[in-house]
């Protein structure tokens, strides 16, 4: 009937009370079903979640899964700040460039912490100047030690104050 806790977690996530669905599965031990709703209702860091906290073996299809939904949805900034979290910066700074995001592309390239191949800032330069951000694409390349490079940026920026500091 009406009491029983399945019947009592759909009524839960019909009014939009998300969270009291999930407490009322968890609490009758149905941690599948949980991570059902939440995968139906494509809040997928929801349903990670629950993984992680009950330890299922199935964390990493979960997240392999949460991953290819959101590039089969064309959320590459989504899926490239998930690679971020995970440590995967590689596949992030790839992801933010196919979204058309070279900005932040550049931004995680520049962290020492990360070092990156000489074809990927190169792309990354080339993206940034090919979007029109020819002032960030000289600060980049100033940044990479590519002067002569940074001051035709600046110089197609119109960012001449620029151009002329890194001259001196």
């Amino acid at each position: 009937g009406a009491s029983h806790f399945l019947v009592r977690a759909k009524m839960a996530t019909l009014d939009k009370h998300f969270e009291r669905a999930e407490q009322i599965l968890l609490e009758q031990g149905a941690i599948d079903e949980a991570m059902e709703m939440y995968q139906e209702l494509h809040r997928w860091d929801a349903a990670i979640a629950i993984a992680e906290s009950k330890n299922r073996p199935e964390t990493e299809e979960l997240k392999t899964s949460y991953l290819q939904w959101l590039l089969e949805t064309g959320q590459e900034e989504k899926a490239a700040v998930l690679k971020e979290k995970e440590g995967d910066v590689e596949t992030a700074i790839r992801l933010y460039m196919q979204g058309g995001l070279p900005a932040k592309a550049a931004a995680l390239a520049q962290n020492p912490n990360y070092p990156q191949t000489p074809e990927m800032l190169e792309t990354i330069a080339a993206a940034l100047s090919k979007s029109g951000l020819h002032e960030k694409a000289g600060s980049f390349l100033e940044k990479l030690g590519m002067a002569e490079r940074a001051l035709e940026a600046y110089r197609k920026g119109n960012a001449y104050r620029r151009a002329v500091e890194l001259s001196r």
